[in-house]
C-alpha cells in the first residue's frame, strides 16, 4: 500500500537532489501534479515528478540524470523516447515506483521561481500550467481523470489558460477546445468512468466528491468562461 507520507519524502529528495545539480537546475523547469501539490495547495497526492526542458536548453544530460534518480530509487526503466526522457524505478521493494518525464517537446514559456529548502525551481507559469493540464485531458485515447481534476482546481483558483499552447496543441481556439471538453464530459458522464486513474489519489472524501461532482464541476468552469 502506498505510504503518502514516505513517498512525498522521496519526491522532494529527488527534486532537491535534482536542483542542486548546476547543469540539471539549468536545464529543467518544474510543472505536472506534484508542483501543484507542492506549491499551489492541490488537495490531491500526486506521485510523479514532470518537467519541461528551459527554453535555453538544447537538451538534457541524461547520464546524469539517471545517476542522480539513482541516489533515491532503485531504477527499472530509462530511455530516451521521442517525445521525452524517462526515468522509472521504486525506492523500495513492492513500494509504488516513481516517474520522472522531462518533455523533449518544445513550446513557449515563461516561469516563476520558487524557494525550495534554500534553492531556487523554476515552474511554469500559472497560465502555462493551466494550458498544458487542459490540453493533456484529451491527447491519450482515453480521458486523463486527474487533469481534469487538476484544471478544475485551477480554475477555481481563477487561473486562466495561455490561448496560445491551446491553440498550438489543439489547433482549435480556445472556445472550440472547451466546447470539444464539453462533448467529451458528456461521454464521461455516460460512462461513468470518472475516477479511473483518479481514485487512488484521493482520500475517501475525495474519491465522493469526485464521482458526484467532479465533471459536472469542471463543467461549469467551462461554461462560465464559455
Amino acid at each position: 500500500m502506498l505510504s503518502e507520507g514516505k513517498h512525498q519524502l522521496v519526491l522532494k529528495q529527488i527534486l532537491r537532489e535534482l536542483f542542486s545539480d548546476p547543469e540539471l537546475s539549468a536545464q529543467l523547469v518544474f510543472k505536472g501534479g506534484t508542483a501543484l501539490m507542492l506549491f499551489f495547495g492541490l488537495d490531491r497526492f500526486s506521485t510523479d515528478l514532470v518537467f519541461d526542458l528551459r527554453s535555453s536548453a538544447e537538451g538534457i544530460d541524461f547520464e546524469r540524470l539517471c545517476t542522480l534518480a539513482s541516489k533515491q530509487l532503485t531504477l527499472r526503466d530509462y530511455a530516451i523516447k521521442q517525445n521525452t526522457y524517462l526515468v522509472e524505478g521504486s525506492y523500495e521493494y513492492g513500494e509504488q515506483q516513481i516517474k520522472i518525464e522531462v518533455s523533449r517537446r518544445v513550446f513557449p514559456q515563461a516561469i516563476t521561481l520558487h524557494n525550495f529548502l534554500g534553492l531556487t525551481i523554476p515552474i511554469l507559469a500559472s497560465e502555462y500550467l493551466l494550458a498544458h493540464k487542459l490540453c493533456a485531458i484529451t491527447s491519450c485515447k482515453a480521458l486523463q481523470n486527474r487533469d481534469i481534476y487538476d484544471a478544475d482546481f485551477m480554475f477555481k483558483k481563477n487561473w486562466e489558460p495561455d490561448v496560445g499552447i491551446i491553440e498550438l496543441r489543439t489547433g482549435q481556439s480556445l472556445s472550440e477546445y472547451y466546447r470539444s471538453l464539453l462533448a467529451c464530459l458528456d461521454t464521461l458522464s455516460a460512462s461513468n468512468s470518472i475516477l479511473l486513474g483518479l481514485g487512488e489519489v484521493l482520500d475517501k472524501e475525495q474519491r465522493e466528491w469526485a464521482r458526484q461532482n467532479l465533471a459536472e464541476s469542471f463543467r461549469q468552469q467551462l461554461l462560465l468562461r464559455l
